[in-house]
């Protein structure tokens, strides 16, 4: 039974356009055309858009570590969007950024940290830390109404991931 033993891409050209071949060499015994001009080996990888399969020639594009940024940061931008004499609301701000006005205030409830808890947040460099101290998990911190324990509560997280 014949086995498929290699792949090589096939590049036609015209005076118009290039078309890009796929010849798939199925064979029971194993053959080489590396020493055929007109075979070349290259690296290939698919991309996935939408339902769409693309096979693409070349080594597939390095995805950008991303950065996180500190909600507090995030929760001062919003400050400053509705410190304009235009926008008036948090509704406002919301429909601006075309996020939920929900998602404003938990954003905005930030603010009413301890300073000293705000003013860590805001030296983070470590983006392991950063990202451990994100919004949802801050919010624990704003049910304790005095800053004296909101400040042992962050203490004792600063302590369960080891980093300070």
């Amino acid at each position: 039974m014949p086995i498929c033993n290699f792949c090589y891409f096939h590049i036609l050209t015209s005076s118009h356009s290039i078309f890009l071949h796929l010849d798939i060499v199925v064979t029971e015994k194993r053959r080489y055309y590396d020493d055929l001009p007109w075979w070349q080996e290259f690296d290939i990888y698919m991309e996935i858009k939408g339902r769409k399969r693309i096979i693409k020639i070349g080594k597939p594009p390095e995805k950008p570590q991303k950065i996180y940024e500190c909600p507090l940061l995030e929760a001062k931008r919003y400050q400053k969007i509705l410190d304009d004499p235009f926008i008036n609301s948090l509704a406002n701000v919301a429909k601006e950024l075309g996020i939920t006005r929900a998602r404003v205030s938990q954003i905005m409830a930030l603010l009413k940290l301890a300073p000293e808890i705000q003013k860590e947040l805001l030296n983070l460099q470590d983006q392991k830390a950063i990202r451990y101290f994100s919004e949802r998990r801050l919010r624990l911190l704003l049910n304790i109404k005095e800053s004296s324990k909101q400040i042992q509560g962050f203490r004792k997280m600063k302590k369960q991931i080891n980093l300070f």
